[in-house]
């Protein structure tokens, strides 16, 4: 489909869209746990539009927390979000509508759909998804394409013909967009025509945003997880890439920007936590669809999960795999990549 014809699909949707938010009273929002810079700034962005133009009773379900990294650049834009982690509360109350943001499976959310007590979903996000109760949702506006769920959001409501004058709702946006793109390395031509509009918006140059989002100190307990799972790493050569393995129990995002930066091109970290496992892969380049790979292994185990071409992540819950450890999952997966890319030798330390 040719880029005209998409923006004229993303209209049609939108206009859509607009006809259920206006009619719907109480409106729930919801992103996955541990809401990173992009699904926070889509949530702000959509819930100023609800309330401030359309005034709505606006609801914000964040599961567990927002992410560190995210709470710092709320921290130093002096900003704070109003949203829930309490899911009981969530599900005890009644919505005419609920917006899953950035989100590509209902794992994410800690529990299943059909515990909220809504009336109708929607889905607005950039991510593959292979979740049988999101693909069952009548209305889904996924763009594989856009850089970021940021991107679409703003893309939408301009639709709607809507657009903050903020700073800091623009600098959000932008940081959704950065952060998600990996600095525009996954960006489109729209993508930087959104982020012109933005800057023009806003109060800060591209300088001093990149400044903001970009600049932190790493704390003792990333640095020695970034350090383990160096230590732990698997090296394997197919024919034309080199395919890294490791595990960590947390930090697993930034462990594999370390792990491309020594020269990885195929990344897959793994991690156990209470009640699941989870496996994270990155790929240097858009010739291997991650979540595709992902979702091929750990179909076994009724595995969920999703993401963008060059990344993704799934879940298995424990549940599913009775007393399997975290290091039978490694060997399994390890013999799963060795029969699905061929060709495949280890890299000893010699």
């Amino acid at each position: 489909m040719r880029m005209h014809e998409l923006l004229e699909k993303l209209l049609e949707l939108s206009m859509r869209l607009k006809e259920l938010l206006e009619s719907s009273d109480k409106i729930l929002i919801l992103t996955h746990r541990h809401a990173d810079t992009d699904a926070i700034a889509s949530i702000n962005y959509l819930a100023k539009y609800l309330r401030k133009i359309l005034n709505k009773k606006v609801t914000i379900y964040i599961p567990e927390r927002i992410s560190k990294n995210t709470r710092t650049l709320l921290d130093k834009l002096n900003y704070k979000i109003d949203y829930t982690c309490s899911l009981s509360d969530v599900i005890s109350d009644n919505y005419d509508l609920a917006v899953i943001l950035d989100t590509s499976s209902a794992s994410q959310l800690n529990t299943k759909l059909h515990n909220f007590k809504v009336k109708n979903f929607v889905i607005i996000d950039h991510h593959y998804t292979h979740d049988e109760e999101f693909l069952k949702i009548n209305t889904k506006i996924v763009d594989k394409d856009a850089s970021s769920t940021s991107e679409l959001i703003y893309l939408i409501l301009k639709n709607m013909d809507y657009v903050s004058y903020e700073d800091i709702d623009n600098i959000l946006l932008i940081a959704g967009i950065l952060t998600d793109s990996g600095r525009l390395s996954r960006a489109r031509v729209e993508t930087f025509q959104v982020l012109a509009e933005l800057l023009s918006r806003c109060g800060l140059n591209y300088e001093e945003i990149c400044r903001l989002v970009f600049s932190r100190e790493i704390d003792w307990s990333e640095r020695i997880a970034r350090i383990k799972g160096i230590l732990r790493m698997r090296v394997f050569k197919t024919n034309h890439e080199v395919l890294c393995v490791s595990h960590v129990s947390a930090y697993e995002s930034s462990l594999a920007k370390v792990m491309h930066d020594c020269g990885c091109d195929l990344v897959f970290i793994l991690s156990e936590h209470d009640d699941e496992f989870r496996i994270v892969g990155r790929a240097r380049n858009s010739k291997y669809i991650i979540p595709e790979i992902l979702q091929k292994f750990v179909q076994i185990y009724e595995g969920v999960g999703g993401g963008h071409l060059s990344a993704g992540v799934v879940i298995i819950k424990k549940s599913n795999v009775e007393k399997l450890s975290l290091e039978e999952l490694i060997d399994n997966f390890i013999k799963f990549l060795t029969r699905y890319f061929k060709n495949v030798k280890e890299i000893d330390e010699d």
